[in-house]
C-alpha cells in the first residue's frame, strides 16, 4: 500500500522527474506527464493472489473468455497463468502506468521450451466494470537472472500474465515478425556502465552473437592467445567471417582494448560483403557521396577508407571539434550504436523506464542499449 501526499507528487512533477514504485510483486512506473495531471493524493495498494486455490479459479475463468479463446492455435490448445495474478487499487485511473511483474520462478528450464512460452506470453486484464482486454508485453530482466514481462495501462482491475499456445501467430499473421536476442547484458548490481571501454574479445562475442553461428568442432585456432578466453569460439568465428582479424597468425590479443578505427574496419567488412547480395539488401548499401575530412584522420592513416565509409553510411561520426578520435577505445554505448545499425535492428521504441540505474531514459544511446541488451520481437 503506497500512499503519497499532493505535496510530494507537487515536489515530483516540479523537477520533472518520474515515479517509480518497486514492490516484492510488482513495479509501478509513472512518466513526469502523468505525475503532473495530479491534483490529490495518490494511492496504489497491489494485492497480488497468493494462494493457489484462488489462482485456480482465476485461471479456468481466463480460459473461458472470448478473446483469449480466439488466440488458441486449436482446441486442444494450452491456456495457463505465469505469473502471480495482481489486483490493483489506485486513484490515477486514465493515467498510462508502466507495470512490470516477474515470472522467472514459472518459466521452464529447458530453453526450447522456455522461449516458446515466452513469445506467446499476454496480459490478460479485467477492468471494474467488467470489460476485459489482453495487451502485449515486453520481456525485461528485473534483477540479475530474474525474467519479468513489462506492459503498459491506463485502465486497472485484476492484471496476469497468461501463456496461450498461438498467440504469437495471432498478434502477427501476415506481418513480417523477428525475434531479436541479447548480445550483451548489464552487470549484477544492476548497471550497464555505457562509458566502460570494450575488448576485442567482447566485440568478437558480441558481433558473432548477432549472426547466431554456433561453433562445431575442436579449438584449433592458430592464436596462441586465445586458448583460455571466454570468447575463443566467437573469436575464431569472428576471424574466419573476416569481421575481425588478429594482429598476426599467431596473436589476436583478446584483453585489448578495441579502438574506433578498428570497429570502423571490421564494420566496414561487413557492410561490403552484405552489399553484394542481389537481394535484401540493408538501407547502408545506398551509395551516398561526400568525403568527411576529420583532422586527426589524415589521407595517410590506414583506416581512411573505412572510417569515410561508415562516415558516409552514418553508422559512425566524428566530434564536434572536427576530431574522429581513430585510436581512442571504443565504449559500450558506441559498441551498441553501431552493432545495432550494422545488423538493422534499429532502435527499439516505446519503452517508458530504463533496466539499468545508470542509464537514465534520457541517455543519448537509451534505446539502442535497450536494444541490445534485450529480448523482444519487432514487427516490419
Amino acid at each position: 500500500m503506497v500512499n503519497l501526499p499532493k505535496a510530494s507528487l507537487k515536489n515530483i512533477a516540479g523537477a520533472q522527474a518520474n515515479l517509480e514504485i518497486e514492490t516484492h510483486n510488482a513495479r509501478v512506473f509513472a512518466q513526469s506527464s502523468s505525475i503532473k495531471a495530479m491534483n490529490q493524493d495518490v494511492y496504489v495498494h497491489l494485492i497480488p493472489v497468493k494462494k493457489e486455490s484462488e489462482r485456480k479459479l482465476i485461471e479456468e475463468h481466463v480460459k473461458q473468455k472470448e478473446n483469449i479463446r480466439d488466440m488458441m492455435k486449436n482446441p486442444s490448445s494450452e491456456i495457463k497463468l505465469v505469473g502471480r495474478p495482481m489486483k490493483m487499487e489506485t486513484n490515477m485511473q486514465g493515467n498510462s502506468l508502466s507495470l512490470t511483474v516477474p515470472i522467472e520462478r514459472f518459466l521452464p528450464e529447458d530453453s526450447q521450451k522456455r522461449n516458446h512460452l515466452l513469445v506467446n506470453l499476454m496480459i490478460y486484464v479485467e477492468h471494474q466494470d467488467g470489460t476485459n482486454e489482453v495487451v502485449g508485453g515486453r520481456i525485461v530482466e528485473m534483477k540479475t537472472g530474474e525474467v519479468g514481462v513489462e506492459f503498459t495501462v491506463d485502465e486497472y482491475s485484476m492484471f496476469t500474465p497468461v501463456y496461450v499456445d498461438g498467440a504469437a501467430d495471432y498478434f502477427t499473421e501476415g506481418l513480417n515478425v523477428k525475434e531479436h536476442q541479447p548480445y550483451i547484458s548489464g552487470y549484477s548490481d544492476g548497471t550497464f556502465r555505457p562509458t566502460a571501454i570494450v575488448t576485442r574479445a567482447q566485440m568478437a562475442a558480441m558481433l558473432v552473437r548477432n549472426l547466431q553461428l554456433i561453433h562445431a568442432g575442436n579449438r584449433n585456432s592458430l592464436y596462441e592467445d586465445i586458448q583460455n578466453s571466454f570468447a575463443g569460439d566467437e573469436i575464431e568465428i569472428a576471424s574466419a567471417l573476416e569481421l575481425m582479424k588478429g594482429y598476426s597468425e599467431k596473436k589476436f590479443a583478446p584483453s585489448e582494448k578495441i579502438t574506433r578505427a578498428q570497429i570502423a574496419v571490421s564494420a566496414s567488412r561487413w557492410m561490403t560483403k552484405e552489399c553484394t547480395k542481389q537481394v535484401d539488401q540493408p538501407a547502408y548499401c545506398v551509395k551516398k557521396a561526400g568525403v568527411y575530412k576529420y583532422r586527426d584522420v589524415p589521407n595517410s592513416h590506414w583506416a581512411i577508407q573505412e572510417i569515410q565509409q561508415m562516415s558516409r553510411a552514418q553508422m559512425m561520426s566524428g566530434f564536434l571539434n572536427g576530431t574522429f578520435k581513430p585510436e581512442e577505445p571504443l565504449t559500450r554505448a558506441q559498441a551498441v550504436k553501431i552493432i545495432n545499425r550494422l545488423f538493422t535492428r534499429g532502435e527499439i521504441s516505446g519503452i517508458r523506464s530504463s533496466p539499468f540505474k545508470d542509464v537514465p531514459t534520457s541517455h543519448w544511446a537509451f534505446q539502442d542499449i535497450v536494444e541490445a541488451s534485450t529480448r523482444h520481437l519487432t514487427i516490419n
